[in-house]
């Protein structure tokens, strides 16, 4: 499905590097590895051209992003080049951040900096125009959005049309058009609202509950962040509230960052439920031993379950069956929030979740691989204790579809919990929480987290060592943000 759409990049590349077109031919061959000259070489000559010599490699990335921004978009294809590009430029993740904080610096100072010319020529083009406010910012989009300049979608194009001052021609040209006006304003105006702005069109199934709550301090970005949560502390619904959003603060992948709230009430029973099938000292206990006896990487069918511990299925066997299937139905309206952030933004999303939030994730992605517009919008997943299957076949067509750049799965067989849940499953289930998912793809990671995770709980208990031990970056937050009770 991206073969077109490589093609066509190339093609940009070509032409923003000032290559002649006779040469388009020859890289192709050197890009998919059929010529003697490899990637890695061929990327090496780039840097050595004399415009990116003297270390000077973050230039190139610095006008290839200006040429992605020309194009009215920067979504997770785009930022997937670019992270491989710093890398065989040997330019740290960090590089890419600041190159992306630094364009969006000169576009917030282009939106701030309108003349008194650019002023009357906007007014000018207004009145003549008659063209309402309303109409440029949207109406519900101003409602779920910090609206940073309510006249920004008229401003754009005369701030844009100054930028040659600051920044130089070529650069004011790429702000100049058309598509790239289109990506100021949705960047820095209510109309690019997005998932802020998102609202459930209808019910589906029995989900009552859907929306994206801002993590932290909200900042433009070229990138946004979905971080889902498995399930609530189990105190009360509205301290609960707090954790769509606390606990993800530890999370410093900056870009716009969203905690998905759904379904409280039965998040809120579920939490519960696991808190006292948890505090069972003796039922943990007991398991753990039983553990010590049985091979890890057995079939869930093969371990034996003391009889203590069955007697206390019931706790958590219903709130956890109503997650399973709520979690589904979530997944489809995430892949429907997706595919609309898509057409307002077309910025890549990073989806992060752990439990029944890594289950809504998963059909999300089953339900954009049957769209046609989904390709671009999903840059990396990470599926923490995922109760899913583990079924190759299931995850094949997300990466060569849906997902940019890597699937990481993280899995503990130690999650006694997790297997506990699971017991009924037939000889032949395998589920991605437990067990790795055995594809061999360059761009799927399983991350083996039995060390750390012990029981299911720990996703909470534990979230800023599991986010760190899954490659994402963290900051300190306070105790009581990691605590399950």
């Amino acid at each position: 499905r991206n073969s077109k759409w490589s093609g066509d990049f190339l093609s940009l590349l070509i032409k923003s590097l000032n290559l002649p077109a006779r040469v388009e031919t020859s890289i192709k061959h050197i890009v998919s590895d059929q010529a003697d000259l490899g990637q890695t070489m061929y990327l090496e000559m780039i840097a050595q051209e004399p415009r990116y010599a003297d270390c000077r490699s973050r230039v190139l990335i610095d006008d290839l992003l200006l040429t992605s921004l020309e194009q009215g978009h920067y979504d997770a294809r785009c930022r997937v080049f670019f992270r491989l590009l710093s890398d065989c430029f040997k330019l740290d993740h960090g590089t890419l951040l600041s190159v992306e904080d630094n364009a969006l610096s000169l576009l917030r100072t282009l939106q701030e900096s309108e003349s008194e010319e650019q002023k009357a020529a906007r007014e000018a083009a207004q009145k003549k125009r008659k063209i309402k406010k309303a109409v440029l910012i949207g109406v519900s989009a101003a409602v779920g959005a910090t609206v940073i300049g309510l006249t920004g979608g008229l401003a754009a194009p005369f701030v844009a049309a100054g930028a040659g001052v600051l920044i130089g021609g070529g650069s004011a040209a790429v702000l100049g058009s058309a598509v790239g006006i289109a990506l100021i304003t949705t960047i820095f105006t209510g109309t690019g609202a997005g998932l802020a702005a998102y609202k459930m069109k209808k019910r589906l199934g029995d989900v009552k509950e859907f929306e994206f709550c801002e993590v932290g301090e909200k900042k433009p970005s070229l990138r946004s962040v979905v971080a889902v949560t498995g399930w609530l502390k189990g105190k009360d619904l509205e301290e609960d509230a707090k954790d769509y959003t606390e606990q993800w603060q530890c999370l410093d992948e900056g870009g716009e960052v969203y905690g998905l709230r759904w379904e409280s009430k039965e998040l809120h029973e579920l939490g519960s439920a696991l808190k006292t099938f948890v505090s069972e000292t003796a039922v943990t206990y007991i398991v753990a031993e039983t553990l010590k006896q049985t091979v890890m990487h057995s079939l869930l069918a093969a371990i034996t379950w003391p009889a203590t511990l069955l007697s206390l299925g019931s706790i958590i066997d219903n709130p956890w069956q109503i997650c399973l299937n709520r979690a589904e139905h979530g997944g489809r309206l995430l892949a429907d929030a997706l595919l609309s952030f898509k057409d307002k933004t077309r910025r890549p999303v990073t989806l992060i979740g752990y439990s029944m939030g890594a289950r809504l994730i998963f059909y999300a992605l089953q339900e954009l691989a049957k769209s046609k517009d989904s390709a671009g919008i999903v840059e990396d997943v990470y599926l923490l204790g995922a109760p899913i299957t583990a079924d190759p076949d299931r995850f094949r067509p997300l990466l060569d579809d849906v997902v940019a750049g890597k699937c990481v799965v993280a899995y503990s067989r130690s999650d006694w919990v997790l297997k506990f849940l699971h017991r009924g499953a037939t000889v032949t289930a395998s589920v991605a929480g437990v067990e790795p998912v055995e594809l061999n793809h360059p761009r799927l990671l399983n991350v083996n987290l039995s060390d750390l995770v012990t029981g299911h709980h720990d996703y909470v208990k534990k979230l800023p060592e599991v986010l760190e031990a899954v490659g994402l970056n963290t900051r300190p937050v306070p105790v009581a943000s990691a605590n399950i009770s």
